[in-house]
């Protein structure tokens, strides 16, 4: 019985509540960007067997001053992938120290805006930097 106390207009103005709820409830839902995006900064790869041999990396410039590689996965003996977070637009220097040799490369990152805004590398493939510990020395010409 008290279903048959609310007014006409109270049964009109909650049927048009409902379905607006129901009609636009799956359009928010729909309308929500999901994004697949790539960490934004750089990553350096050390061989598992040249891992143990870093001493330390050297990240200078633009984007990089200040900034220290983390690692980010460990080898057996020392860090296989370090990463690289810049903190502002521009060049960076990598040195990959080694007890008997020296690692270089230099990339550039650019910042992004949108569904995947940050700092990443330009070119995109610059992201992933293969650290190779030079050959020693066969030794002796003679």
């Amino acid at each position: 019985m008290i279903g048959r106390m609310i007014s006409p207009r109270s049964r009109v103005a909650l049927v048009m509540a409902s379905a607006f709820t129901f009609a636009f409830a799956p359009a928010c839902a729909q309308s929500k960007t999901e994004c697949d995006c790539v960490a934004p900064g750089a990553r350096i790869h050390v061989p598992a067997e040249s891992a143990g041999a870093v001493t330390a990396v050297k990240l200078t410039g633009t984007a990089c001053d200040g900034v220290a590689a983390a690692c980010t996965q460990a080898a057996a003996t020392g860090c296989a992938t370090y990463s690289i977070t810049p903190k502002a637009p521009g060049g960076c220097s990598v040195q990959v120290l080694f007890v008997d040799s020296t690692f270089s490369a230099s990339l550039t990152f650019a910042q992004t805006t949108g569904c995947c805004a940050g700092l990443y590398p330009s070119p995109a493939s610059a992201g992933d930097i293969d650290a190779v510990r030079a050959p020693l020395d066969a030794g002796g010409a003679g």
